[in-house]
């Protein structure tokens, strides 16, 4: 027998896993379908070692809060095998993510859901781990199984999630967040490190890593902080402030003091500060930061210009405090990030 055929023996893995898939209408396809390939690929995957005649490690099941099929975002039809609230003995629940828009907004969304919410407690509460991604997290936050506790949610949706739910500890430098139970994951295709956090966690880190390598993935990726971009806050309704935003953008590589940014609103220091958080979100030595690593991205990212001519076009005089900062922000060196994200030519 081999190590790894030891181990998972080792480990009593033989006992199948019951998985279950929350739809709803307008959710992503590729959250249904996708965590279900994932699931079915750990079967092949221990079916290829044990041999083709071993029970499969999950057994997944769709379930929608009515029983009843649900059209995707993409117009696909998914049937259901069940309605939510006959849902038991389930090991793992994960709830799609939903395509939200102008015609059908999240938050609108999730104040339909008080059933859902029933159900997801009472799930909990029989020991079912239940996982989100992305928009999906919004449910879970709704349902009050976060409060007070640590989670994640896809970085573009941080704003409106921490004015949504102020109770929960949001952190966007983890991928996959977990607390007794409860697990969290960043954007759109963060579904895939959850799954196989989900696989490690019912059958071990062998399959898990064996399947990340089948799918070609980074199971050490732990951050989505390279991928984040910072989009400032622009559409509020105080013109001087936008005035001093504008100003920042056209003046980012000479050198900006809270001064300087104070005197081009005409305010004094403190009263501009508490403005400036008013309007933007963050202070204003905070903003410009977040603005020139920004601009230092787009050059590492579309030119070859060297590091220092970068960091004086953004603004910094030390080049210390500018990788310092730098790392703090995307989780990777200038050099490391440049090799991640440079575009060809």
């Amino acid at each position: 027998m081999s190590n790894w055929k030891m181990t998972i023996a080792c480990e009593s893995l033989i006992k199948m896993r019951e998985i279950a898939i929350l739809m709803t209408d307008n959710c992503l396809a590729s959250s249904v379908t996708g965590p279900h390939d994932l699931f079915n690929m750990a079967n092949r995957v221990w079916q290829h070692v044990e041999g083709e005649a071993a029970e499969p490690l999950f057994r997944v099941k769709l379930v929608s809060e009515d029983g009843k099929p649900v059209t995707t975002s993409s117009g696909i039809v998914i049937h259901a095998d069940e309605k939510l609230a006959e849902l038991s003995d389930c090991d793992f629940l994960m709830i799609a993510a939903y395509l939200y828009g102008a015609k059908n907004s999240l938050l609108e969304f999730i104040q339909s859901k008080n059933t859902v919410y029933a159900e997801l407690r009472r799930l909990h509460h029989e020991k079912t781990m239940i996982g989100a991604y992305c928009s999906a997290t919004f449910v879970l936050a709704a349902s009050g199984l976060l409060k007070e506790r640590k989670a994640t949610t896809s970085w573009w949706l941080a704003n409106s999630f921490r004015r949504s739910f102020p109770e929960i500890h949001l952190t966007l430098n983890e991928l996959v967040v977990e607390e007794q139970g409860i697990y969290t994951a960043g954007a759109t295709t963060s579904y895939i490190h959850l799954c196989l956090k989900i696989i490690e966690k019912l059958v071990g880190a062998q399959i898990a890593n064996q399947v990340s390598k089948v799918l070609l993935v980074d199971n050490n990726r732990l951050s989505q902080l390279p991928y984040m971009q910072f989009i400032p806050t622009l559409h509020h309704k105080d013109s001087v402030i936008s005035k001093c935003q504008d100003w920042i953008q056209n003046n980012l590589s000479r050198s900006i003091s809270l001064e300087d940014m104070a005197a081009v609103a005409s305010m004094s220091k403190r009263n501009f500060i508490r403005r400036f958080k008013k309007a933007v979100g963050e202070t204003p030595l905070s903003y410009l930061q977040r603005l020139r690593i920004e601009a230092a991205k787009r050059y590492l990212e579309t030119t070859d210009m060297h590091m220092e001519q970068i960091i004086e076009k953004v603004g910094y005089e030390d080049s210390s405090a500018f990788r310092r900062v730098f790392q703090k922000i995307t989780s990777l060196t200038p050099s490391a990030y440049r090799s991640k994200f440079i575009m060809s030519a």
